[in-house]
């Protein structure tokens, strides 16, 4: 089992490494990211709440990180980068685990965890000095805790995914129906917050204005992969989301908090199937999309091996997505 957890790992952090490599500028979310996660303590919970739509945890972790680079006299943004990338490649054994524990052979397991590992908008956004990594890896480990029957791993990743990104959060929660009242249990864990929470909810409609009209966003979505609209990616990714889909509803017991969480995430003016949150979908896109093809036996896994194999293929497409997003950044 640690063999195929390190092999799991490294065949995420493979790809991922060659966009660290093509090191683009900060753009302007990592940008804001890196100035918010310097200031002192109360400045940054300040600045989250007033001017942000997120929680504060991804920015105090971050901000860690950055500091100590800046300690030992190293400002760069591929090393600001490194840490986000590793948390992202952390995720594919997760699923391995999560996947064993819902029953199936190592083979399925191994299988379902490398096709997240080539997902091109998670490689993509991994490589993002952004929430978004720490977000998925705690979604991944909420999964885990719920198909292990684990109240209390389960509780403590979704508390921290409610800290890191909302929409995460949600979708951790849903994962913990089969607890029953506990699944509220977590969110106590806002109290402190809940002022900020108040104040971030009443600029909701930014949201809504920032977003383009859900149905122009639905190749990228599709195609698992911002900016790109290219027939054969949204070929693969819409076969991906047919597995995914077709593995939740065969699932026992079904998460319905998952749509329960999109749906009123949607209702606020937040498009929770965008390209800029899918990550935090993934973990259980490529869950249900592993059951999927498990039902469906040979000719499942030899989509699942289809989709890893023309995601590894089209490879040079999220390279151009990543210098698309590239702005200008603060860092020389």
């Amino acid at each position: 089992m640690r063999a195929a957890l390190l092999a799991l790992f490294l065949l995420a952090l493979l790809p991922r490494a060659g966009l660290l490599g093509a090191n683009p500028p900060f753009w302007f979310d990592e940008d804001w990211t890196l100035e918010v996660g310097l200031l002192s303590l109360s400045d940054l919970l300040r600045r989250t709440a007033l001017e942000d739509l997120h929680p504060p945890l991804s920015y105090l972790v971050l901000g860690l990180w950055a500091r100590g680079l800046g300690a030992l006299g190293v400002e760069a943004e591929t090393p600001l980068r490194l840490l986000p990338t590793l948390l992202g490649s952390l995720v594919p054994p997760l699923l391995y685990l999560a996947l064993r524990a819902r029953g199936l052979p190592h083979g399925w397991a191994f299988l379902g965890g490398s096709v997240y590992a080539l997902v091109p908008q998670g490689v993509l956004q991994d490589t993002e000095f952004r929430m978004y990594p720490l977000a998925s890896l705690l979604v991944a480990l909420a999964l885990l805790g719920a198909v292990r029957g684990t109240p209390l791993v389960w509780g403590l990743a979704a508390a921290g995914a409610l800290w890191t990104h909302y929409l995460a959060g949600a979708v951790a929660l849903s994962l913990g129906t089969s607890f029953g009242w506990r699944v509220l249990l977590p969110l106590l864990s806002l109290l402190p917050w809940a002022p900020a929470l108040v104040e971030q909810a009443g600029r909701v409609d930014e949201v809504a204005s920032w977003n383009e009209p859900p149905v122009r966003r639905l190749p990228e979505v599709g195609g698992l992969l911002w900016g790109v609209d290219e027939p054969v990616l949204v070929a693969v990714g819409t076969a991906f989301w047919g597995l995914a889909l077709l593995g939740l509803l065969w699932s026992r017991p079904f998460p319905w908090g998952f749509p329960v969480a999109l749906g009123l995430l949607a209702l606020l003016g937040f498009q929770p199937v965008s390209p800029r949150y899918l990550p935090t979908l993934l973990p259980v896109l490529a869950y249900g999309a592993t059951l999927g093809a498990w039902k469906l036996r040979g000719v499942g896994a030899g989509l699942l091996l289809l989709m890893g194999l023309s995601w590894w293929a089209l490879y040079p497409w999220t390279l151009l997505a990543r210098w698309g997003t590239a702005w200008p950044g603060l860092l020389p």
